[in-house]
């Protein structure tokens, strides 16, 4: 609302309380005075105030005051504006805002046969397919373990270490004999093949 249109809404409100005041005012004096406040305004006012001029002299000045606003505001809006009243009365009964209700996708029955309409939906529903991911194997840590004496033969031409009663035989193992293995470990002038006796023997550990 602009500024005219504030002013006039404060003058009829201000008309409308300062003539009930004068209705107070005018019962409490008689009734004659009361209902020809009520059928006679705007001038009765002015006729109670000049009877009454103590009881009645602020009614007066407000009801003075808010008239001549109110005329005024009705006098220029009725020369300089048009259609002042029908928009005033549509700001004050303004309609409220329309509710926008979102429209949900159509529901696609799997057993329907896919039309072109459904293809589409279904390719706008359709999550992205994320490719597997790979996870490398961890290679394999190789390192000497014990085995037992009696399984010793499926282990030819793999490193091996030899516990004695007296020290410890590292070595390629070359053969197997009832009695003994034979290995082969390095020396200072090259390598030396070493029958171990398997009576002696107190641990077998095998490069795997």
């Amino acid at each position: 609302m602009n500024f005219l249109e504030i002013l006039f809404i404060i003058s009829l409100v201000s008309i409308l309380i300062t003539w009930i005041w004068f209705i107070v005012l005018g019962f409490r004096a008689n009734k004659a005075w009361g209902f020809s406040i009520v059928f006679l305004s705007p001038i009765a006012p002015f006729m109670f105030a000049s009877r009454f001029a103590r009881k009645a002299r602020q009614a007066v000045y407000y009801y003075m005051i808010t008239l001549l606003i109110f005329i005024s505001c009705v006098v220029y809006i009725h020369f300089s504006t048009v259609n002042f009243y029908k928009s005033l009365l549509e700001k004050i009964t303004e309609s409220p805002a329309e509710v926008i209700i979102e429209k949900t996708p159509p529901i696609i029955n799997i057993n329907e046969p896919l039309t072109q309409e459904n293809q589409k939906v279904n390719l706008e529903i359709k999550e992205p397919i994320q490719a597997p991911v790979k996870i490398k194997p961890q290679p394999k840590k190789h390192s000497y373990k014990q085995v037992s004496i009696g399984s010793i033969h499926i282990y030819i031409n793999k490193r091996i270490i030899i516990t004695t009663s007296r020290t410890k035989h590292k070595g390629k193992l070359l053969s197997i004999t009832p009695s003994s293995l034979s290995i082969r470990k390095r020396s200072a002038g090259g390598s030396v093949t070493m029958p171990i006796k398997k009576n002696k023997i107190i641990k077998l550990e095998v490069y795997q």
